[in-house]
This record gives structure tokens, sequence and C-alpha cells, in this order.
């Protein structure tokens, strides 16, 4: 008896996973909300200043005071982090650098992409976000020639009083030499926050100056693709569970 309650309690388990995948992710909206992290507001809301970032201003994560650190030089960025390790970026370079910062700090469409992430910092971030193409070739070209010593700009450094420094076994190169490709920079640079995608398939843009943010149907589009696989593999892992009940009860009715 105590084995067909087992596995009645695994049933409800199972029906009860294919119940949450299917609804409308109640409990966190993956359309809407903020990487938890000291930086981030806790939900997106409109900000009517965010100088260097004003493409997220009807819904950011961000506030003013988090965007003025990003107008003060490379030495003191938010998180103490140097963009000067090598010496002082380009200014074409630097501006695509305050691009993706702003969007890391105020896009409020990187839910379906949201990972734990072990950090005083922050216990989220984000990964594998499908970066366009036409975007990452331009950031690339614009610091190609720029220097830098580390080809993982998350875990490749030397960090002292809580701000990174160059290892003494790694020296200056331009990025072009560290990373090969757009590509390879794109993807490696913060270790995999983004995947290098083609233009012609749905892609994020981490800058933008159109009225309407093009990255909230990008966010719909792959939001809905993970849902649909979620519930797949829990269809499939309940049919598979459904099936062994059934054989053992077929069994035992004829033993």
């Amino acid at each position: 008896m105590a084995f067909y309650y087992s596995w009645l309690v695994i049933l409800a388990f199972f029906a009860l996973a294919w119940s949450n995948a299917a609804g409308d992710n109640s409990i966190r909206d993956k359309l809407n909300t903020c990487i938890a992290s000291n930086y981030h507001k806790k939900a997106p809301s409109p900000e009517n200043d965010l100088v260097e970032c004003t493409p997220w201003k009807d819904r950011s994560c961000c506030t003013p005071a988090t965007v003025q650190e990003l107008q003060k030089s490379a030495n003191s960025v938010l998180y103490n982090f140097r963009w000067d390790h090598c010496g002082n970026l380009s200014s074409q370079c630097y501006r695509f650098m305050i691009q993706d910062s702003c969007f890391y700090e105020c896009s409020p469409n990187v839910g379906p992409w949201i990972v734990n992430a072990s950090s005083s910092r922050r216990s989220e971030r984000f990964m594998h976000v499908p970066i366009c193409a036409s975007f990452c070739d331009q950031w690339f070209a614009a610091c190609q020639n720029d220097l830098t010593c580390s080809a993982d700009w998350r875990y490749d450094w030397k960090w002292v009083n809580r701000s990174n420094h160059c290892k003494t076994t790694n020296k200056c190169r331009t990025f072009k030499e560290t990373f090969n490709t757009s590509k390879g920079f794109c993807e490696g640079l913060w270790h995999y926050s983004f995947k290098y995608q083609t233009d012609d398939k749905p892609c994020m843009k981490p800058w933008f100056e159109t009225q309407v943010n093009p990255n909230t149907e990008v966010a719909k589009y792959y939001n809905k693709i993970g849902g649909a696989q979620s519930l797949s593999a829990i269809s499939s892992c309940l049919i598979i569970i459904i099936g062994l009940f059934v054989v053992h009860i077929t069994r035992n009715d004829f033993s």
C-alpha cells in the first residue's frame, strides 16, 4: 500500500509542476523584472533623469544615482571596476562600454536569462542573452585596437581592495589579439553573459534610439520558448512515470 501512496505523491508533484509551467509565471514576471543586486531596483519603473541611459527612461531597473556613477571617470565606474587597467579606452570604445553598462543596469527585459550568482554585490546575473550580431560587430570594431590584459572580465583579475588589476602573468594586448573575433569578444568579455546571434533571428539590442524598446518583444519570444520547453520536459517525465506505474500494476495483477 505504501508503494501506491508513494506513486500518488510523485504523480501529484509532477501535476503541480506541469500546472506551474503552463501558468503565467505569476511568482515572478520574467518580462518585467530586475536583477537582484546592490544597484538594481526591486522592480522596473519610469525614470526621468537617466542622462547616459535615456533609452530606458520609460521602464528602467536603474536609478539616476546609478547612472551618475557611469558618468564618472574610468577609474571609478560602478563596482570599483577599472576599464583603464591597460590605459584609457578610446572614446569610441568607452561609449560602447557605457551602452553595455546601461543595458546591464537598466534593462527590464533580461528575465528569461537570469541565473543565480554568488557575489557580495549581486545574487543574480544574466547568461546567454542573444545579442544582435550587428551591435556586437560594431562594439568590437570600436574596441579592437584598445588594450586589455584579461579575456574574461568577470573572473580573470587580481583583486586589490575590491578593485580589478592585471595578473602578473597577463600582459596588455589589443582586444583584437585577445578575443580574435567579435563573437569571441561579446561572448567571452563578461563570461557568457551574451550569446552572439545573427540579426535574422530575434536578438537583443544593448542600445536603441527608437521610441519603443525593441527588446520587449524579443524577451516575450524567448520566454514563450522557454516555457514551452519546460512544459514539454515535464510532460515527458510525467508520461514515463505513468507508464511505469501502469506496467507495475499490470504485473501485480497477473502475478
